[in-house]
C-alpha cells in the first residue's frame, strides 16, 4: 500500500441565503484547518463563490403571473418549489427587482424527462411561442 502525500478535494457549497454563504465558506476552511492541525499536515484553501440565490421580487412576481393567466395557450400558472440549482440570472435580481421563471416545455406524451444540461435534455418546441407572448404581453402591458 502506497500512502499519497497529497490530496485534491473539491466539492460544492450552497444555500438559499447570503449570511449562510460567508458561514459555509468559513466554517469548512476551519474544519480543514484542524484536521490538518490534528496530523501535522499543510493545507492550500482556495473557495470559488458561485451563483448566488435566485431570489424573485414578490410584486414582478406577481405581475408576470397575471399577465401569464391571461395569455392564450398558458395552461397552468404555478409558484415552483424552492431550488439549489445555479443561475446566473440571481445576479441581475441582486440589483433590479424581478422575477425568473420557467416556461413549462416538458416534452408532450413523454415518460424519459431528463434535467437541463443533460445530453438527452429536450424541449417540447411549442411552449417557446407561448413564452415569448408571455413576454411581449408584459411589455405590453406594463406601466409603473
Amino acid at each position: 500500500n502506497v500512502i499519497a502525500d497529497s490530496a485534491v478535494l473539491t466539492g460544492t457549497a450552497r444555500s438559499f441565503e447570503e449570511s449562510a454563504r460567508h458561514i459555509i465558506e468559513r466554517e469548512i476552511e476551519q474544519v480543514v484547518k484542524g484536521v490538518c492541525q490534528m496530523h501535522d499536515a499543510a493545507y492550500t484553501y482556495e473557495y470559488v463563490r458561485g451563483y448566488p440565490a435566485v431570489k424573485n421580487h414578490p410584486k414582478p412576481t406577481e405581475y408576470i403571473a397575471g399577465i401569464a393567466n391571461q395569455t392564450e395557450g398558458v395552461t397552468e400558472v404555478k409558484e415552483a418549489e424552492t431550488q439549489m440549482g445555479g443561475e446566473d440570472f440571481a445576479y441581475y435580481l441582486q440589483h433590479v427587482p424581478g422575477t425568473f421563471f420557467y416556461t413549462g416545455a416538458m416534452p408532450e406524451n413523454s415518460k424519459d424527462v431528463y434535467p437541463h444540461h443533460h445530453p438527452k435534455f429536450d424541449i417540447n418546441e411549442k411552449a417557446m411561442p407561448i413564452a415569448a407572448k408571455v413576454l411581449a404581453n408584459a411589455v405590453l402591458s406594463y406601466n409603473e
